[in-house]
C-alpha cells in the first residue's frame, strides 16, 4: 500500500521549479509552527518586472480554515527578505508575490504561489496538513479558499483525496472540525454513488454529539439539494431556530423577510423590528461572521428614512454605525443629494456634518477587514480612500454654503495621497483658501507635485511664480522642478506600455462647415485624435486638459490635434457643434460618419474599437505617417496629468528620426 503522503506527491511537484530555482530560500527549510521563519525571495527570471517593488503575502491553514496575513519584505539587491511568526495551529503555509494590489495584481510570480505543510517543535505533521495540501492544489475543494491566491484546478485523483481523508480522520473525532470539508471531497471521491451513500453519511455526521448550528445547517443544505429531502431539511433548519431563537440562523432567516417590503414606509417597520429582536449591540459583545445583515439592514433603514426625510432617527441611528457602513449610507444618500442638487443644501449639511464626524472618529476601527478579503493593511487603505471621498463632498458643500472657514478646517483628515490626487476639488479647495485669506502657493505646489492641477490653478501658480520672480519667465522649467520623479516615472511607463506601430485604414470625416478631412493628408504631421459625445462626462470632464494641450502646440507645424464626436444620436451635429461653441473650446471638431451597416453614428470608430478590444470613450489615438503610433482610454480627472501624457507621446514622436 502506498503512503497516506502520497497526497504531498503533487504539492512537492508544484514546489520542484521555483524552489530549485532559488527564487524562494526559507530558514528553516521546514517551517515550524510557532517559530519564525526567515524568508528570501529572488524576482529574477520570474514574471516580474524588474525596477518595481515587490510585495508579499502569505496564506495559513490553522485550525481547518484559511488565513491571509502581509509578509512585509525589504529589499536587500537584488534580493527581498521578510520574516513571518508561524502561529502554533499552522498546518501549511503559503506565499506569493506580486507587484501592485493584492487584489488586482499589476503583476503576479508566473509560479503564482510557493506552499508547503509545517512541523510541530517535535517535528510532526500537524492536524489540517492533509487537507491543505490537497486544497491548495484543487482550491473548488473549499469555498473558503481565497480564490485569487491560487488559479490551478486541477481535478486530483480519487486515490489522494481518500488518502488525505484516511490521513486527517487517525483520530475519527476530528470530523467534527471540517464537516463540510468532508462532504465535498466525498462527493467527489463517490462520483455518481454518492446519492446512495449520502444518507449513511448524513446520519452518521448527525449523530456527533453537540454538532455546531454551521454544520447542522451544512447537513441540511445536502439533504435539500441532493437528496431532494426538503422534509428533513425543513426539520433541520426549523430545530436549529427552535433551539436558538436569536441565534445566526434565526437571524440569517429573519432578514430574508426584509427583502419583501414594498415601500419605504414597511422597509422602515420591518427594519426596526428586526433591530429590536436582533440587537445590534448584543451581536457585538460576541460577532460572528453576519456582519453583513446588519450592514444590509442599517444600510436599507438609513437610506429610507432620507428618503421619507426622516432625519431624527437617522441621526440617532448613526452612533451605533461602523465606518463602513456610514461611508455607504452618505454615499449613497447625501453625496447624490448634493450632486442632484435633491435638497437644499442646508438641509443636506444638517446630515452631512455629524456623518463626517462619524466617519473621521471611526475611521480606524477595521469595519473592511474581513478574513480572505481585506487584510488589517488593506482594509485601512480602503477606509482611507473612502473618507477622502466623503471629505470631498463635504468641502465642497460647506464651500457652496459660504462655510469656506469650517471646510479648511476639515482639510488635515484627508490622507496623504488624498490632499492633492483630485485635480477637481484641488480647484475646490483653491477657492476655499483664497475666500479664508490663506496662502495658495504651498498648497498649489503640493498639487503640482501629485499631477493634480486645472487650468485655473496653472494660472494661478503662474501668477504666484511671477509675483516672487518679476515676470513669467522659468516658469515651466519651475513646473517641471515640482513634478515628483515617482510621478514622472509612472507616466513614462505608461506612455511606453500604449506606445503602437499600427497601419490603419484611411478615412474621412466632415467639419463643421460641411468639407471632406481626409486622414491621408495628415502624413507629415503628428496628429492626436479624440473621440468624445457629448453624454460622456468624463469625454467632457477631459476638455479643460485638452485645450491645454492644443494651445500648447497650437504654433507646432507638425502637431494637429481633432476632436470626433461619436456614438451619438438625433441632430448629432447640433449637439457637438453646440456644445463646443457654448463652452468657447478652441477645438478642430469632426463628425464620425454614420455606420452603413448598423445606422449608428460610429463608422470611423467602430472599425478601431476592435483594436482596442473595448467601445469605451474617452479614446485617445496618436497618428503618424498612416500608423496609429498610441492609443489610451478613460480620463484620470487630472488636466495637468493629461497634458503629460500627450506632451510625452508627442514629443517621443517628434525624437524619432
Amino acid at each position: 500500500m502506498k503512503s497516506p503522503f502520497v497526497i504531498l506527491a503533487c504539492l512537492a511537484l508544484l514546489l520542484s521549479k521555483g524552489l530549485q530555482a532559488q527564487q524562494l530560500t526559507l530558514t528553516p527549510q521546514k517551517p515550524v509552527a510557532g517559530k519564525t521563519l526567515q524568508v528570501q525571495y529572488s524576482p529574477q527570471g520570474s514574471s516580474l518586472k524588474a525596477g518595481v517593488p515587490v510585495l508579499g503575502e502569505a496564506l495559513l491553514y490553522q485550525n481547518y480554515s484559511w488565513t491571509r496575513v502581509d509578509l512585509p519584505l525589504e529589499s536587500k539587491g537584488n534580493l527581498y527578505q521578510g520574516q513571518l511568526l508561524i502561529p502554533a495551529p499552522t498546518a501549511f503555509v503559503a506565499f506569493r508575490f506580486f507587484q501592485g494590489s493584492p487584489f488586482r495584481p499589476d503583476q503576479l510570480d508566473i509560479q503564482k504561489s510557493y506552499g508547503l505543510t509545517t512541523v510541530s517543535s517535535t517535528g510532526q505533521t500537524l492536524p489540517g496538513s492533509a487537507l491543505a495540501s490537497v486544497i491548495f492544489q484543487m482550491p473548488t475543494l473549499d469555498s473558503h479558499m481565497p480564490f485569487f491566491w491560487n488559479d490551478m484546478q486541477p481535478a486530483l485523483s480519487t486515490e489522494i483525496l481518500q488518502k488525505a481523508l484516511q490521513t486527517e480522520l487517525k483520530e475519527p473525532a476530528r470530523v467534527k472540525h471540517f464537516i463540510p470539508m468532508y462532504l465535498t471531497m466525498q462527493k467527489a471521491i463517490l462520483g455518481k454513488s454518492f446519492t446512495q451513500q449520502a444518507p449513511a453519511l448524513l446520519a452518521k455526521l448527525e449523530a456527533i454529539p453537540d454538532l455546531s448550528e454551521a454544520d447542522r445547517l451544512e447537513l441540511a443544505r445536502y439533504y435539500r439539494y441532493d437528496l431532494k429531502d426538503k422534509n428533513r431539511a425543513d426539520q433541520i433548519e426549523q430545530s436549529v431556530i427552535q433551539g436558538n431563537p436569536t441565534g445566526p440562523y434565526a437571524r440569517l432567516a429573519a432578514s430574508h423577510e426584509l427583502i419583501g417590503a414594498k415601500s419605504r414606509e414597511q422597509m422602515i417597520s420591518k427594519s426596526e423590528s428586526f433591530l429590536k429582536k436582533f440587537p445590534y449591540d448584543e451581536w457585538k459583545k460576541n460577532a460572528t461572521n453576519q456582519a453583513f445583515i446588519y450592514y444590509e439592514v442599517h444600510r436599507n433603514l438609513a437610506t429610507a428614512y432620507f428618503e421619507t426625510r426622516q432625519f431624527g432617527p437617522l441621526l440617532a441611528l448613526l452612533p451605533q454605525l461602523d465606518f463602513k457602513t456610514t461611508n455607504e449610507i452618505a454615499r449613497w444618500n447625501i453625496h447624490r443629494a448634493f450632486t442632484f442638487k435633491m435638497l437644499p443644501l442646508d438641509s443636506i449639511n444638517l446630515i452631512s456634518t455629524p456623518f463626517i464626524k462619524h466617519l473621521i472618529q471611526n475611521v480606524k476601527d477595521g469595519s473592511y477587514e474581513e478574513p480572505n478579503v481585506f487584510t488589517a493593511k488593506d482594509a485601512q487603505i480602503q477606509a482611507a480612500n473612502q473618507l477622502d471621498e466623503r471629505l470631498y463632498i463635504h468641502l465642497s458643500l460647506l464651500h457652496e454654503l459660504g462655510k469656506d472657514q469650517e471646510a479648511e478646517s476639515y482639510f488635515n483628515h484627508f490622507s496623504e495621497k488624498g490632499k492633492y490626487a483630485n485635480a477637481e476639488f484641488n480647484e475646490t479647495y483653491l477657492q476655499i483658501l483664497e475666500k479664508t485669506g490663506s496662502p495658495i502657493q504651498s498648497f498649489l505646489e503640493s498639487c503640482a507635485k501629485a499631477n493634480a492641477l486645472t487650468p485655473l490653478m496653472l494660472e494661478k501658480l503662474q501668477s504666484e511664480f511671477a509675483k516672487k520672480k518679476g515676470s513669467a519667465d522659468g516658469f515651466q522649467t519651475y513646473l517641471s522642478s515640482l513634478k515628483s520623479d515617482e510621478e514622472k516615472a509612472e507616466l513614462e511607463t505608461y506612455v511606453k506600455q500604449h506606445l503602437l506601430n499600427e497601419e490603419i485604414m484611411p478615412f474621412a470625416l466632415e467639419n463643421p462647415e460641411g468639407k471632406l478631412v481626409r486622414s491621408s493628408d495628415w502624413e507629415d504631421k503628428i496628429v492626436v485624435i479624440d473621440f468624445w459625445a457629448t453624454w460622456c462626462k468624463p469625454c467632457i470632464s477631459a476638455f479643460p486638459g485638452m485645450q491645454i494641450a492644443v494651445d500648447k502646440y497650437a504654433k507646432d507645424p507638425e502637431v494637429a490635434f481633432y476632436f470626433v464626436g461619436t456614438m451619438q444620436h438625433d441632430n448629432y451635429k447640433e449637439k457637438s457643434e453646440g456644445y463646443i461653441k457654448k463652452m468657447g473650446y478652441r477645438f478642430n471638431l469632426l463628425h464620425d460618419g454614420i455606420n452603413k451597416k448598423t445606422g449608428e453614428q460610429n463608422a470611423v470608430f467602430s472599425t478601431l474599437a476592435p483594436r482596442f478590444n473595448s467601445s469605451g470613450i474617452p479614446r485617445k489615438i496618436v497618428l503618424k505617417n498612416g500608423m496609429m503610433r498610441y492609443s489610451s482610454e478613460g480620463y484620470s480627472g487630472s488636466p495637468s496629468k493629461l497634458v503629460d501624457e500627450l506632451s510625452t507621446v508627442i514629443e517621443i514622436l517628434k525624437s524619432e528620426k
